[in-house]
């Protein structure tokens, strides 16, 4: 990782970019999670900084899954936020990290859906996942750490068949530098909407862009396979769903699994 002085000097190298973020660029490590947590735990001041490297060497998804990456293949970056948010909206991150994505992939002529709670889905296969990972202090979160592996030159899964990326949908090649700054972006629109607490905005864009609101899906908990079309979405982010029969159901992070 090197002294200090060698992080601070490859941080200041690199440019400002237009949506104040700065990047931070590893060759390789273990996760950019992981990596940003260890600078934030050594007292850097990493808000609105992202690290993004080559290759992840324990790159992790949602639930401790391993996030498969071939190296200089895809987009594997952190975005580092101090949003001063209260826990209760914590949700929120999550919301705007899966809009900034739905934002981009449109800009590509690319429709996606959002699997809740933040899978991105196009034609039912998965691009893009999202880890975020908190800080709190009282009752504030004081550091987010939003990871983000987005599929953009890799055409073969060999762990994860249901997965996709720019270069199968297009049959192109892209760079992926001039993709992250374009995806910030987006992100920076996002946070922005975040920063001024417009709250209805951001729930009605990402309410509008979840998969199977307008349709019953299968899904499956503990219990049963049932079918259920999504009522709502709640302030803490739990799935709200009314089955065929008219029963509502209300399931938290894990509690219940969509069959597509």
């Amino acid at each position: 990782r090197g002294t200090k002085q060698n992080v601070i000097a490859r941080y200041e190298a690199n440019e400002t970019m237009k949506t104040d973020y700065k990047v931070i660029h590893i060759p390789e490590i273990d996760s950019t999670n992981n990596y940003a947590q260890k600078l934030i735990d050594e007292q850097y001041d990493l808000c609105n900084s992202v690290i993004i490297t080559d290759f992840q060497t324990l790159g992790k998804g949602s639930y401790n899954n391993h996030w498969e990456s071939k190296r200089a293949e895809n987009l594997t970056f952190s975005v580092i936020l101090c949003p001063a948010l209260e826990v209760s909206n914590q949700f929120y991150l999550s919301k705007i990290a899966s809009l900034s994505l739905i934002s981009y992939l449109e800009s590509l002529s690319i429709t996606a859906k959002i699997k809740w709670p933040n899978d991105i889905l196009v034609e039912n296969k998965k691009i893009t996942g999202i880890l975020i990972e908190n800080s709190i202090i009282g009752s504030k979160i004081s550091n987010s750490i939003i990871g983000i592996g987005l599929n953009i030159n890799q055409k073969e899964f060999s762990l994860n068949p249901k997965a996709t990326s720019l270069s199968i949908l297009s049959g192109f090649e892209y760079n992926l530098k001039k993709e992250l700054d374009t995806f910030l972006l987006h992100f920076k629109k996002f946070e922005n909407n975040l920063n001024k607490k417009e709250f209805d905005f951001i729930n009605k864009n990402y309410f509008l862009h979840l998969l199977g609101v307008n349709s019953y899906l299968r899904y499956k908990n503990k219990e049963k396979t049932f079918e259920a079309v999504i009522e709502n979405i709640e302030e803490n982010g739990k799935l709200v769903l009314k089955s065929k029969s008219g029963e509502i159901m209300k399931f938290g992070f894990k509690e219940v699994e969509l069959i597509y």
